[in-house]
């Protein structure tokens, strides 16, 4: 079964309505996808050829190059302060864990190495695109 509860909600073209009536995608989909390919009688796959030509036509923007690539960018940005306090709360997420221990890099064995994180900063936007949260996520570089 396809999720595509991720996507924002947007009307159905007029050829789409046909499926559902006057709704979203989303209900369309969720009231015609087939439980099993047994059960597919070809309107699901009619159905998705005709979603993916509406969503070629119409692109959803989801990436947003306003996001910080670096920790640089982070604090010279307008809302530096809020990605201080996205840079805590995933410290603080990340030691509650017990995901790190700091030792000093003498004390680390010669068979050992030495993670070298990267900070990843990702504004959180709701389904009109206004920022909600600025989230900072560490990974392994």
């Amino acid at each position: 079964m396809l999720f595509l509860s991720h996507l924002p909600r947007f009307p159905l073209p007029p050829s789409l309505q046909y499926y559902a009536g006057p709704s979203s995608i989303l209900d369309a989909w969720d009231e015609t996808v087939a439980a099993t390919p047994e059960d597919d009688d070809g309107e699901e796959t009619a159905m998705m050829a005709e979603l993916n030509a509406y969503l070629c036509e119409n692109p959803i923007d989801v990436e947003y190059p306003d996001d910080p690539n670096n920790y640089a960018e982070a604090m010279s940005s307008p809302d530096a302060d809020a990605w201080i306090t996205g840079t805590h709360e995933e410290l603080a997420a990340l030691h509650d864990k017990g995901v790190y221990k700091l030792v000093p890099p003498s004390a680390v064995p010669l068979n050992k190495t030495i993670l070298d994180l990267r900070a990843v900063y990702t504004r959180k936007r709701d389904m009109e695109g206004n920022v909600v949260h600025n989230k900072v996520r560490y990974c392994v570089n």
